[in-house]
C-alpha cells in the first residue's frame, strides 16, 4: 500500500540531517536511541533511500522524548555523557 503523501528525497535528507544538527549527535548515536540501524539512517541522510513519512515522524518523536527525558537529569553546567 503506497502512502498518500510520501516524503520527497529532499525532505527526507533535510529532516534526517536536521535531527543530527538539532541534537549534535552522530548517526550512530541516533541509531542507538531510535532503534533504527545506523546504515539505514545513513542511506536516508544521503538520499539513497527515503523512509516513510510515518517512520520518520516516529523517529522524530523518539528523539524528542529522549531529549526531554535527558533534560530532567542534566542540571546547570554538569557534564553528562549520553553514551
Amino acid at each position: 500500500m503506497s502512502e498518500i503523501n510520501p516524503l520527497s528525497r529532499e525532505e527526507a535528507i533535510e529532516r534526517v540531517n536536521a535531527l543530527k544538527e538539532k541534537t549534535g549527535m552522530t548517526i550512530s548515536m541516533l541509531a542507538k536511541i531510535t532503534g533504527v540501524k545506523s546504515n539505514t539512517l545513513s542511506t536516508w541522510s544521503s538520499g539513497i533511500r527515503q523512509p516513510s513519512r510515518a517512520k520518520l515522524e516516529e523517529i522524530e518523536r523518539k528523539v524528542d522524548d529522549f531529549l526531554s527525558t535527558t533534560k530532567k537529569y542534566v542540571r546547570n553546567d554538569d557534564e553528562f555523557d549520553f553514551f
